[in-house]
């Protein structure tokens, strides 16, 4: 399988990806989300940047984080990122990488595919749509559209694991990305903010309650009997 190519600000990607991580850690949530958007946008570009002034002009790139890659650029660090690091240190397991932040889009069939099945679970009891949920460790709040939505996306694609980052939030998929991202979650009664984000993360098996099965069983041999009957008639 070939190599996924780098991009070009492979360096300033993984930086403002470990801002984000730290600045979450911090508590500084506006902060993180802010390079993560920087990071996103530096790793789009096809070519090298040259100066914090070239960035600024990036829409997404504000002022502070265009100093802040003008002095990596010419001093080889960040000083915002060395105070972080000294105060936070690592913040656990996940390793930031410019692929990490590239988009990927899902296919457009796998897309038809999920809408078609929420179409159809839309005439199961919501409370055996949150009961299916629940089973597979997902959210269980929102409308009956919402739900099956959910459940549909899992059956086709598998069940959102939680965040390998900081094992506390349930992470989350945009179809139109392809990015997982993680809400945070609480430690005890305190909420813990987190700025993980991936294209790359390995869901978990989905699985369907018994009862449901059962009741697909017997909707489809009652469907054929049926048919049969109509056919002897």
């Amino acid at each position: 399988m070939p190599k996924a190519k780098k991009s070009p600000n492979d360096d300033l990607v993984v930086l403002f990806l470990e801002l984000a991580q730290l600045e979450c850690a911090a508590g500084g949530t506006w902060a993180a989300n802010a390079y993560k958007k920087v990071a996103k946008v530096l790793g789009e570009q096809k070519d090298k940047i040259k100066s914090g002034k070239e960035a600024g002009k990036l829409t997404g790139v504000g002022k502070a984080s265009a100093s802040k890659i003008q002095e990596y650029l010419d001093n080889g660090t960040i000083n915002k990122l060395e105070e972080l690091r000294d105060e936070y240190g690592d913040q656990g397991g996940f390793k930031p990488s410019s692929q990490d932040v590239k988009e990927k889009p899902l296919k457009a069939a796998i897309v038809t595919k999920i809408k078609k099945l929420a179409s159809s679970l839309q005439s199961l009891p919501a409370i055996a749509m949150k009961e299916e949920l629940k089973s597979n460790a997902q959210k269980t709040t929102g409308n009956k559209s919402e739900l099956a939505d959910r459940i549909a996306e899992g059956r086709t694609l598998g069940a959102c694991p939680r965040c390998p980052a900081c094992s506390l939030g349930r992470l989350r998929f945009d179809r139109k990305t392809g990015l997982f991202s993680c809400p945070g979650g609480f430690d005890d009664d305190t909420y813990e903010p987190c700025s993980f984000i991936s294209n790359n993360v390995d869901r978990t098996e989905w699985t369907i309650p018994q009862e449901e099965n059962n009741s697909s069983d017997s909707d489809s041999d009652s469907s054929s009997s049926s048919s049969s009957s109509s056919s002897s008639s």
